[in-house]
């Protein structure tokens, strides 16, 4: 019990050091790092929900360990410049490269995200997004406002057959 509480606590400690490094090391200068996306529904019924929105987001963020830590783009970030080096090209193996925000990507999101609602039923959805840069760590937040209105229900359906022999 002793060596697992061990254990855990080691790989806390080295997420943390990790995520203390400059996260967008790697970034090219000018661009920012995607950091975070959140999806805000405005429905009073509750009848959409986030998880399934998040599929149609055509860019995510990095992956995030113990939902906090970016271990895998830490251990990218160890690499050095040179992507000739066998430590270098390793590391960059076992890592996850940054996500560079891309503001088409967004703009596609928000036409995704438009047809799943106009999908689901919600033909005057309208669906926006605003982004919040954080120019000293070269980071970028994006926010997607989804306003579905009201669905859009099919009440019957009434057939007329004119041939007896398919009734």
């Amino acid at each position: 019990m002793k060596k697992i509480l061990v254990h855990i606590a080691s790989v806390i400690i080295v997420a943390l050091l990790l995520a203390g490094c400059s996260s967008a090391r790697h970034v090219p200068e000018g661009k920012y790092l995607l950091n975070d996306i959140h999806i805000h529904i405005n429905d009073s019924t509750k009848s959409i929900t986030k998880e399934e929105m998040i599929n149609y987001v055509r860019q995510q963020p990095n992956h995030k360990v113990l939902w906090a830590a970016k271990l895998q783009l830490g251990v990218y970030n160890l690499s050095g410049k040179d992507s000739t080096k066998w430590y270098n090209k390793w590391v960059r193996k076992m890592g996850e490269p940054p996500v560079v925000y891309d503001s088409t990507l967004t703009r596609q999101s928000v036409n995704q995200l438009q047809k799943a609602l106009i999908n689901m039923g919600y033909l005057s959805a309208t669906v926006t997004s605003d982004t919040t840069i954080n120019q000293k760590k070269r980071k970028i937040n994006v926010d997607y406002t989804l306003t579905p209105g009201t669905p859009h229900k099919i009440r019957n359906i009434d057939f007329e057959l004119y041939n007896d022999s398919i009734r």
